[in-house]
């Protein structure tokens, strides 16, 4: 079972009681600074794409910590370079621009 518990109305003492009986719990937070920047970077080496820190620091700033939308952010620019390192120019100029930057 995945639940969001920042869900309004959610109820964590039923979650506990779940997992006492049944499992266990596990918290997973969004990642968020260099944690975050890092994510980005290897996600990018996975794709076969050299992600630099100022880059990785352009998208998160864009993009937020939803890892899930920062993978699909990579995979289009990736389709975009063709084989080129990520610079912030390119980002800036594929997906910058008429984004606005995430509040964290």
């Amino acid at each position: 079972l995945v639940q969001n518990t920042s869900e309004k109305g959610f109820d964590k003492k039923i979650l506990r009681k779940l997992s006492t009986t049944a499992g266990s719990t596990t918290e997973l937070n969004p990642l968020t600074g260099t944690a975050l920047t890092s994510w980005i970077i290897e996600y990018g080496t996975q794709k076969g794409v050299e992600i630099s820190t100022p880059t990785a620091n352009l998208i998160a700033r864009t993009a937020g910590p939803d890892t899930r939308t920062i993978a699909n952010e990579i995979d289009k620019l990736v389709a975009y370079a063709q084989g080129e390192p990520l610079t912030p120019a390119l980002a800036e100029r594929t997906l910058i621009s008429g984004a606005r930057e995430y509040d964290e």
